[in-house]
């Protein structure tokens, strides 16, 4: 056999390799939900919950908790957000107003002020102290 077709056989064991497994884990998340007994329509609501919270949210202030260049996150009302300003870098501790949702990222602006002006800036929650990107209810 010679080298090519070796490569393309290792290739397309990988490939199926890959699929069985993609499979498998779907399969074990349906089977985790069907034993907690979610229904596929409890999970739609849940999702849209979700979305609905973060749309709640357009209008509020925070504090970025670290540089969003675009990305980054902010904390508003003590939660942290993954967040993106398209229009200009964000610096660790500038104060940002939420403009809009885009799927689970806040759209937010630069306000004019910077929290670490006048706090000590160990006072301050960091972003790698906040490894969870959480929604609730506000």
């Amino acid at each position: 056999m010679d080298f090519k077709k070796i490569r393309l056989i290792i290739a397309i064991v990988i490939a199926v390799v890959a699929v069985i497994s993609a499979v498998r884990k779907n399969n074990q998340r349906e089977r985790e939900l069907e034993a907690a007994g979610v229904t596929d329509d409890e999970m739609k609501v849940k999702l849209e919950d979700v979305m609905q919270s973060y749309y709640k949210m357009v209008g509020l202030d925070g504090f970025a908790i670290s540089q969003l260049a675009p990305y980054g996150r902010v904390m508003i009302y003590g939660k942290v957000f993954q967040a993106c300003c398209e229009d200009c870098v964000v610096e660790k501790g500038d104060t940002i107003e939420v403009i809009g949702v885009n799927e689970r990222t806040l759209i937010v602006k630069k306000l004019e002020g910077n929290l670490y002006d006048d706090e000590d800036e160990n006072d301050l929650p960091k972003a790698e102290d906040t490894d969870k990107d959480i929604v609730e209810e506000i």
